[in-house]
C-alpha cells in the first residue's frame, strides 16, 4: 500500500510516503537560503512521494520564531519558487507548503524568552498567554480576523504562483488557528467563539479563501489536532464532525 500511487484532485503522488513539515529554524527574514535548497532538495532525492515545507508565517507575527520562514511577500515567494523548480526538475517527488500563524506562542526562543527587540506582540482570540510567564497576548477584533484571513488566502495566492502542489493549512499544535478551536483557549462571546460553530469558523474561513485561490492542479490539505488531553479540550468527536465539515468544504486530505 505505501508504494501504490494517490490522487488528490490532479495531484498524483507516486507512493504515499510523505515528508512532514519540520520547522529548521534556519531563516533570516523569513527568506529560504542555501540550507533550505539543500535539504529539501536531498530529500526529494529519496524518492518520498510529497515533501511537505516547514509551517511558513502568512504575516511576520506569524512566525514562530525570528528564525522560521515566510511567505508574506514577493521575494520570499521567489525563494521558494526556486526550491519547487529544483524538487520538480530533478525528482517525481509533488512538493507542498504548510501556512501557518504561531498566533500566542510566536516569538518564542530559549525557553521562550527572547530579547525583547528581537520579538513582538502575540495574537490571540482571547486574553489567554500560552504559558503563565509570557504576556497576555492581544486580541484579535472582528476587523483583524478579516485581515488574517485575507493573509492566508494571499499566502495560498503566492504558493500556486511559486508552483507549489499542495497547500496545507496548519490548524494544530496550539497554534492561531487551533487557539480559536479549542474551548480551553478560545473564550470570545462573539461570532468566533462559544459554540462549536462558532470556534470554528475562523478556520472555514481561511479553508474558503485558500480554496477560492487554488484550481485542479493544486490538492489542499489541513493539519489538525485530534485530541487535546487536558479536561475540557478539543476531543476526537468533535475532530471528527470537524473533518467531515472541511470534506465538505473541498478539503481533499485531513492531516
Amino acid at each position: 500500500m505505501l508504494y501504490t500511487p494517490i490522487r488528490f484532485r490532479n495531484v498524483e503522488l507516486k507512493n504515499r510516503w510523505v515528508m512532514s513539515p519540520m520547522c529548521m529554524y534556519s531563516s533570516e527574514n523569513g527568506l529560504a537560503n542555501d540550507f533550505h535548497f539543500v535539504h529539501y532538495g536531498s530529500r526529494a532525492q529519496g524518492g518520498t512521494g510529497l515533501i511537505i515545507v516547514e509551517a511558513t508565517g502568512v504575516e511576520p507575527r506569524g512566525r514562530i520564531t525570528n528564525h522560521c520562514m515566510g511567505i508574506w511577500n514577493d521575494e520570499q515567494a521567489e525563494k521558494l519558487q526556486k526550491i519547487v523548480e529544483f524538487v520538480h526538475q530533478n525528482s517525481e517527488t509533488k512538493i507542498g507548503i504548510q501556512l501557518a500563524h504561531a498566533g500566542r506562542k510566536g516569538s518564542a526562543w530559549n525557553n521562550v524568552q527572547i530579547p525583547i527587540e528581537e520579538g513582538w506582540e502575540t495574537i490571540a482570540p482571547s486574553p489567554i498567554p500560552y504559558h503563565p510567564i509570557e504576556r497576555i497576548p492581544h486580541v484579535l477584533t472582528i476587523k483583524e480576523i478579516k485581515e488574517q484571513v485575507e493573509n492566508f488566502r494571499q499566502a495560498a495566492r503566492r504558493s500556486v504562483k511559486a508552483g507549489f502542489d499542495v497547500i496545507e493549512i496548519h490548524a494544530a499544535h496550539g497554534y492561531l488557528i487551533h487557539q480559536f478551536l479549542s474551548p480551553l483557549s478560545n473564550i470570545r462571546t462573539d461570532e468566533y467563539g462559544g459554540s462549536f460553530e462558532n470556534r470554528i469558523r475562523f478556520l472555514i474561513e481561511i479553508v474558503d479563501a485558500v480554496n477560492e485561490e487554488l484550481n485542479e492542479n493544486v490538492a489542499l490539505f489541513v493539519r489538525i489536532s485530534g485530541t487535546e488531553y487536558p479536561q475540557s479540550g478539543s476531543e476526537r468527536e468533535a475532530s471528527a464532525e470537524l473533518a467531515k465539515i472541511l470534506k465538505n468544504h473541498s478539503v481533499d486530505l485531513v492531516d
